[in-house]
């Protein structure tokens, strides 16, 4: 429920800054200003998108370029407020901040941390001519 609340919230805060921002440049700006941020997103994901391709999937590279990626595709969608995240996110100093954010947050496992379980194997149940075993479900064909 709240993730609904959330993009409701975001779609008002879309809309508010279309109308203020309509009101300050105009509505011919407005569409030049997102026409053109979609412009920049596509042209950033496909040079950031062959260079990333090119570098591989390497650790040093990963969260800065998944960074740009998602700057480039908050750039593409249309909404001021989209593109201003896009736009942060475009910033190294940005990147630098949350990817170190997220190495905090989200520690790797250890190799000595000991990670420990119980199998259980559960056999399906045998059916009994008497409960309607062999009979077609009427689900299947024939």
């Amino acid at each position: 429920m709240r993730v609904l609340t959330g993009l409701a919230l975001w779609g008002m805060a879309e809309i508010a800054a279309f109308v203020v921002v309509g009101a300050w440049i105009g509505l011919l700006g407005v569409m030049a200003l997102v026409l053109g941020t979609g412009v920049l997103g596509v042209m950033l994901l496909r040079r950031r998108g062959t260079q990333a391709l090119r570098q591989g999937l390497r650790v040093e590279t990963l969260g800065a370029n998944g960074l740009t990626m998602l700057g480039g595709v908050l750039l593409v969608s249309p909404g001021l407020l989209a593109d201003i995240v896009g736009a942060l996110l475009l910033v190294p100093a940005v990147q630098r901040m949350l990817t170190g954010w997220v190495a905090k947050r989200f520690r790797p496992v250890a190799q000595d941390d000991i990670l420990d379980g119980v199998a259980v194997e559960v056999e399906a149940p045998r059916l009994t001519p008497s409960s309607g075993a062999g009979q077609p479900s009427g689900w299947t064909r024939p």
